[in-house]
């Protein structure tokens, strides 16, 4: 079977910081759910990768909201593939861009500046788009297939 897409799960979650558990959750759930059903290599890695890029990118999205639009939410979106987990955070933030972001300096202990880095470390991919006043942030966790058929996933990519 190729990579077509199996399922989608969708989630619409108010821009509080008290729900950044349940998105996190989720996305912790839906990962859990391919580590047992594919049977994983490092099937724990692979989870809370992508727990702590979804709670990441899920806290950027509420840190950098304005204003108190009551019809603003954020839209979390999975997509199941037979070899890689996708999650697209949306939001209708004002536009950003992933590559206008300055270096991160780890020498300096900087406050903030954390959360693209982390995503990128993390994850296998990470792409933006602006689509109709709507901010995109896809991010994407491969399963590698070893020559014996099993799976296992990719480890984390770049240095800390």
């Amino acid at each position: 079977m190729g990579d077509g897409m199996k399922d989608q799960i969708t989630l619409t979650v108010p821009p509080d910081l008290k729900y950044i558990r349940l998105a996190s959750l989720m996305g912790s759930q839906v990962a859990e759910i391919i580590h047992h059903s594919v049977g994983l290599e490092n099937g724990q890695l692979f989870c809370h990768a992508f727990e702590l890029a979804l709670s990441e990118a899920f806290a950027n999205a509420v840190k950098h909201r304005k204003g108190s639009d009551p019809e603003f939410q954020i839209v979390i979106e999975f997509e199941v593939h037979e070899a890689k987990l996708t999650v697209t955070i949306k939001d209708r933030n004002p536009p950003f861009g992933l590559d206008g972001a300055s270096p991160l300096d780890l020498s300096n202990h900087p406050e903030s500046g954390y959360g693209l880095f982390l995503l990128k470390q993390v994850m296998d991919t990470v792409t933006y788009r602006r689509e109709k006043d709507w901010n995109m942030i896809t991010m994407t966790k491969k399963l590698a297939r070893s020559e014996k058929g099993e799976s296992k996933t990719l480890e984390p990519h770049g240095e800390i």
